[in-house]
């Protein structure tokens, strides 16, 4: 793996005085299935284009990492596949996240789903399943 590359945080510019002080480090990763939207939720968490967004076209496997630092914090949020692959949980991509995040602490987990899903179905809970299962309770 690359190694990592800490940019100054810009975009948190726009978010209110008292939230750009004070911070210390953050990791989180945004999860669901492929084309809800995690990628553009990157953007607009970090105020710039850093995760590459493409209606339409199929994501590849690899969880990508976006870090970006200002006043002392950093931000580091885990783009990562979807989990979701013809109505199935996506064993492999677990796998390969799993290997990503190993000796990382993962402080959030964002889930991702379409806006117009507006209750939990079965395989919402499958996923969170796979996901408690693979890593752990306390996630």
């Amino acid at each position: 793996m690359a190694a990592k590359i800490d940019h100054e945080w810009t975009g948190i510019r726009q978010f209110p005085f008292g939230t750009q002080n004070k911070l210390h480090e953050l990791l989180g990763k945004l999860k669901q299935e492929a084309g809800v939207g995690k990628s553009s939720t990157v953007n607009s968490i970090l105020g710039e284009k850093v995760a590459t967004v493409s209606a339409f076209q199929s994501e590849g496997l690899r969880p990508a990492m976006c870090s970006r630092t200002r006043a002392g914090f950093t931000l580091n949020i885990i783009d990562t596949p979807g989990f979701v692959e013809d109505g199935y949980v996506n064993e492999q991509s677990l796998e390969i996240l799993e290997r990503f995040l190993l000796n990382k602490t993962i402080d959030i987990l964002l889930y991702v789903d379409w806006l117009d899903a507006y209750r939990v179905d079965s395989l919402d809970r499958l996923v969170i399943r796979a996901i408690t299962d693979t890593f752990g309770k306390r996630i």
